[in-house]
């Protein structure tokens, strides 16, 4: 929402337009984060709902949680 929002400013006010780039690319980074972020597998056990992850994260997931968790 922070790119969106800093991208619509550098639209609007023209002044601060040199910041329209750096909205688009955390939009840009947003997205590639929300593909590549780890799903969790959610099942029933003993009227419980619990949460699977996988024991063997993929580079993908090893990144996402580099960069996003730390």
């Amino acid at each position: 929402m922070a790119g969106a929002g800093l991208w619509l400013v550098a639209v609007l006010l023209h002044p601060l337009s040199v910041l329209a780039p750096v909205g688009i690319l955390l939009l840009i980074v947003a997205g590639i984060a929300y593909l590549i972020r780890p799903r969790n597998r959610t099942m029933y056990w003993r009227d419980r709902q619990i949460e699977l992850t996988d024991d063997s994260p993929t580079f993908a997931h090893q990144l996402y949680r580099a960069v996003f968790k730390h």
